[in-house]
């Protein structure tokens, strides 16, 4: 994973809608950067529920909410629709993003074999430097709860 103070990397990828988004679109906002192992499941589901409750939260502390996952355009652009999640939610067929987040799969990891990516997200600072990382997977914190979590690290760094 990213380490806490070094530069998250700038990306270009497209979003369920098909626009291009980057990481420097958001400079002079929290970031909060999610991967997801696959669109429509019911982890992401119940993890982007916490999300989407609070987006207002969200917006009110400065942040933006991202969401991404290894698949396409329609793929995401369905799931958003299905869950009403008004965020973005980048479709990463490519990988290349995927691969700079240290979000994919190694050989030893549960679920290599499907090609997913790793549950893990980070707070990006609005200067673009990771702020925190977060491993969903080895960290035990239910999902639900997570988009709490991360809100409150972005008020405690004031």
């Amino acid at each position: 994973m990213l380490e806490q103070g070094s530069q998250a990397p700038d990306f270009s990828s497209k979003d369920q809608n098909g626009n291009n988004i980057s990481l420097s679109d958001f400079l002079g906002k929290w970031v909060a950067f999610f991967w997801y192992p696959k669109a429509s499941t019911p982890g992401w589901a119940l993890e982007g529920s916490g999300f989407r409750v609070r987006t207002q939260e969200f917006e009110n502390a400065n942040a933006v909410i991202i969401g991404a996952s290894f698949d396409s355009v329609s793929a995401q652009l369905a799931f958003a629709q299905e869950e009403d999640f008004p965020f973005a939610l980048i479709a990463d067929e490519s990988r290349e993003v995927g691969s700079a987040y240290f979000a994919e799969r190694t050989p030893e990891m549960k679920y290599h074999e499907f090609g997913i990516p790793r549950r893990i997200s980070y707070l990006i600072n609005p200067q673009g430097i990771v702020h925190k990382s977060y491993d969903l997977e080895e960290s035990g914190i239910e999902l639900s709860e997570h988009a709490e979590e991360v809100l409150q690290d972005i008020i405690a760094a004031g």
